[in-house]
This record gives structure tokens, C-alpha cells and sequence, in this order.
């Protein structure tokens, strides 16, 4: 959730930033081979901000929305994918169960919540999400 917000009020190198330095803080207790959690928040970062440049460019509530729900599902699916190969080759015995799914639903409800409270707040002390009309 904070790389979604990263990325609507600040630029790209902040929120590199902040995906690399939580995925090397991540990784340095995690039982994963390091680096999953770098690479799973990196590929992620990069794949919202791909979106938001391209597609979702009006910082609204539905945009919001539509980021925060695209990267839960984008990092689950990419930590699946790690986690998966890396148990394919032996490096790792980490195996993830169905109960997951369930999981990553709960993770969907939580960040959708979050992020609306997110933008009501950020939306009445700032100018941040507010849409700004030209005069012509």
C-alpha cells in the first residue's frame, strides 16, 4: 500500500527507493533465499508505475483503487512464481498451501479499505488528489 501511494505523490526514485530498502529489510528475516522480497517489490513498483504514467493518470479514487488492487495481485503473483522455482530447483522448501488464496483475498479487502481512507484523508488536507481544472 505505501508503494501505491509512492507512486501518486511522488516520483519514481522514491519509490524505488522505498521498495528496495523494505524488500532488503524483509529479506534479512525471512527464511527465502535473499532477494525474493527485493525482487518481488522492485518488479511490482515498476509494473504500477508502468501503469500509472500510461493508463491511470488522473489520481482519482478509482485509479487508486485500480493500483492497489493491481499490486496485491501483481506481487502475489510474482512471489508465487519466485517461490515456485526456487522450490522447483531445490534451493528452498518453501511451499505455498490453498489457504493462501484465501490470503490474498484478505490482502485485496485490506488494501481497498486502507487506500479509500487513505485518499478521504489525504484528499482533505491536501491538494494532492485534487483535479485541477485550466481556464481557457
Amino acid at each position: 500500500m505505501a508503494i501505491v501511494l509512492m507512486i501518486c505523490l511522488s516520483d519514481f526514485t522514491w519509490t524505488a527507493i522505498l521498495a528496495i530498502w523494505s524488500g532488503i529489510f524483509l529479506d534479512l528475516y525471512s527464511g527465502l533465499p535473499f532477494g525474493v522480497y527485493l525482487f518481488c517489490f522492485f518488479l511490482t513498483a515498476i509494473i504500477l508505475e508502468f501503469l500509472f504514467l500510461n493508463w491511470l493518470t488522473n489520481r482519482s479514487l478509482f485509479a487508486l483503487m485500480i493500483l492497489g488492487l493491481v499490486s496485491v495481485l501483481s506481487y502475489n503473483l510474482i512471489f508465487v512464481i519466485v517461490t515456485g522455482t526456487f522450490h522447483l530447483f531445490g534451493w528452498n522448501d518453501f511451499v505455498l498451501g490453498w489457504g493462501y488464496l484465501g490470503f490474498v483475498v484478505l490482502q485485496l479487502v485490506y488494501t481497498s479499505v486502507l487506500l479509500y481512507v487513505c485518499f478521504r484523508v489525504i484528499n482533505k488536507l491536501s491538494k494532492s488528489f485534487k483535479p485541477i481544472f485550466l481556464r481557457s
